[in-house]
């Protein structure tokens, strides 16, 4: 239900790359004879000193460093923009990694408000200049157009935020581009709008059922009424609910389309025409949780065999078995076994691996190593560039890449 997550990151960095394999052996040796002598905890707890000092730059699909690493934390790019941390204080590069927004900005642990500070969407960004302060919104020059004045504020979506004033961010509404109000305060809870609806959840004040959740349009007009104990964003016109302790799928009009039945509960969002499920509605004591997929009528197409399985992307889906992560098909079969410690979701036909030594690096859609994993930390390519935390030329002794 939420959105693209930041990687804001924390480190030092390199300023060449060279042949995997001597970057791997300068690598280790950076973790010096004694560390890995001591054993692979001492040389986890080496690998995040390290970290802790360690800059950020980007890549190019080749994996050649484009955009020197120099800064203290990097976000992908979202409309030719990035967010990047300097100092403290965060601002805004363009692909070249010019700085075209000065820093100036900070993050926030705000329960869900936090999750929309710094990627553009739909030509604005959330922005924070202060602790506790309020929010608001700038454009891609770095202008103010939304004055600071929301207590909440999160990205726009078909042309609306969701945003609330009031101190304790308990009632939501939506906003425009303007900054203007289209839908008044009144919701203890929202998502963002999808598929021209959205899942709210009713304050206080609306009386009977007043914890239920139903889905307003863009006018704000109910048109499926809260009857649900959980609500989600609609996805390729399915939306996943909790009715009691019932798991369920309803269509636009609110009818329920598929339900859950012994062996299948807890049903995740479509994509590409699945939606992973589990076969029990609680975790077990070992932690557990076989899951597969379904297709939009609830026929079981992939069966349940997986510890965790991810949404589909670029045709392809995170698996987890015996804590190492590979990838399936929409037919369900493994095309990449699980071999990493993990790895994220394909993005422009590559994905972010971590392998066991803690290091990341980059495969494509059939497992190849394409960037061989040498960075202290990876995010997903994004406008033809990815973020990464390079070693440092010197670190414990050794040469980084």
């Amino acid at each position: 239900m939420i959105k693209v997550v930041l990687f804001l990151f924390m480190a030092l960095l390199a300023p060449a790359l060279g042949n995997g394999a001597q970057e791997m052996a300068a690598r280790d040796q950076g973790l010096s004879a004694a560390t890995k002598a001591s054993g692979p905890e001492a040389e986890a707890r080496e690998l995040q000193r390290i970290k802790s000092s360690a800059k950020y730059g980007y890549i190019d699909r080749t994996g050649k460093i484009v955009i020197p690493p120099r800064f203290d934390g990097a976000g992908k790019f979202s409309e030719g923009r990035a967010i990047v941390r300097i100092d403290g204080k965060h601002g805004y590069i363009d692909k070249t990694g010019k700085v075209v927004i000065q820093p100036q900005f900070i993050r926030q642990h705000i329960r869900k408000w936090s999750r929309s500070i710094g990627d553009f969407s739909e030509g604005l960004a959330v922005v924070l200049v202060r602790e506790n302060g309020l929010f608001g919104f700038i454009d891609r020059s770095g202008n103010q157009v939304i004055p600071l004045k929301f207590t909440g504020v999160l990205d726009f979506s078909q042309g609306l935020a969701q945003a609330t004033v009031d101190p304790n961010r308990e009632k939501i509404g939506f906003i425009n581009k303007q900054g203007d109000w289209v839908i008044p305060p009144q919701f203890q809870d929202a998502t963002d709008f999808s598929e021209d609806l959205a899942a709210v959840q009713r304050g206080e004040e609306s009386g009977a059922n007043w914890e239920k959740w139903g889905y307003i349009d863009r006018k704000g007009t109910m048109v499926i009424p809260p009857r649900f104990d959980e609500a989600s964003e609609f996805r390729e016109g399915l939306a996943t609910v909790q009715i009691g302790d019932d798991s369920a799928v309803i269509d636009k009009q609110g009818q329920v389309v598929i339900k859950d039945r012994p062996g299948f509960y807890r049903f995740g969002h479509f994509s590409q025409g699945r939606a992973a499920f589990h076969v029990s509605p609680h975790r077990s004591k070992e932690g557990k949780m076989e899951m597969g997929f379904m297709d939009k009528t609830g026929k079981v197409v992939i069966a349940p065999r997986f510890t965790y399985v991810g949404e589909f992307s670029e045709g392809l889906a995170t698996i987890e078995v015996d804590e190492k992560t590979g990838f399936i098909d929409l037919s369900g079969k493994v095309v990449i076994p699980a071999q990493f410690r993990f790895a994220g979701s394909f993005s422009e036909g590559l994905s972010h691996l971590e392998d066991n030594r803690g290091m990341h690096g980059y495969i494509d859609q059939t497992g190849k190593v394409v960037i061989e994993p040498k960075f202290l930390e990876a995010g997903p390519f994004s406008e033809g560039l990815a973020p990464v935390q390079v070693m440092p030329e010197k670190a414990g002794g050794g040469k980084a890449p």
